[in-house]
């Protein structure tokens, strides 16, 4: 927790000394569609997983460095995680499981722009790194061959690497007025997500360590100058 606080004063401090520059301020807000991948060596009682839905929300700088690109550094509070056993769609059955994950995220990208036409004149490729620190990871399994016993919530934080790093790409439209932004962006963590590869109760799924993130986000970009 109190490296969150930190990156946030440290982000607010870096917004509103650049206030009265050339740099963009604004915020963010949209979702995030996620899913846990695992090693092929992985096994389990389960099937391979389902993407899960939740919020994203927080703060963006852009700075212009050209006529064709930009950099872009964000601070945002990011719902991610996995479902296994049932679709986000589909109501819990038989045996499932879902991963519950929080993070506070920093990411920062290059916005090449690629000039398509009159319709896209603005349109913006996205490719960079982001740094997240898990603020919250919660487990909930049932095995209904375990007479539906149910394992969750479950607190698994501290069996969890809190500090990830990881890629993005993706395409940032311009929405309205050059003020909003709608982007469609793709992460790829390059950190596991466990600390060791130890067994994993109750269904006794092996190879966690090969556990990673990834996430496709929908979000808006709301600029106040």
């Amino acid at each position: 927790m109190k490296i969150t606080v930190l990156l946030v004063l440290i982000f607010s401090h870096f917004c509103f000394s650049q206030m009265n520059s050339d740099y963009r301020i604004g915020g963010k807000i949209g979702m995030n569609i996620s899913h846990i991948v695992r090693d092929e060596s992985s096994r389990s009682d389960f099937n391979d997983p389902y993407m899960k839905i939740g919020i994203t929300f927080g703060f963006v700088v852009d700075k212009t460095i050209n006529e064709n690109t930009s950099i872009q550094g964000e601070l945002v509070y990011n719902q991610v995680g996995s479902r296994w056993g049932n679709s986000m769609f589909e109501n819990p059955g038989h045996d499932h499981a879902v991963y519950n994950l929080e993070y506070v995220t920093i990411p920062i990208y290059f916005k090449l722009n690629s000039k398509i036409g009159d319709l896209f004149t603005d349109f913006d490729f996205l490719l960079g790194a982001s740094y997240s620190y898990n603020i919250s990871a919660k487990q909930e399994v049932t095995i209904e061959s375990y007479d539906e016993i149910d394992y969750g919530p479950k607190n698994i934080r501290d069996e969890l690497n809190h500090n990830e790093l990881g890629v993005l790409a993706g395409i940032k439209l311009p929405f309205y007025k050059d003020r909003i932004y709608f982007s469609l962006q793709y992460y790829w963590a390059l950190t596991r997500l466990y600390h060791s590869p130890t067994i994993a109760y109750p269904d006794e799924l092996q190879n966690k360590s090969e556990f990673k993130n990834r996430s496709f986000t929908i979000s808006f970009d709301v600029f106040i100058n």
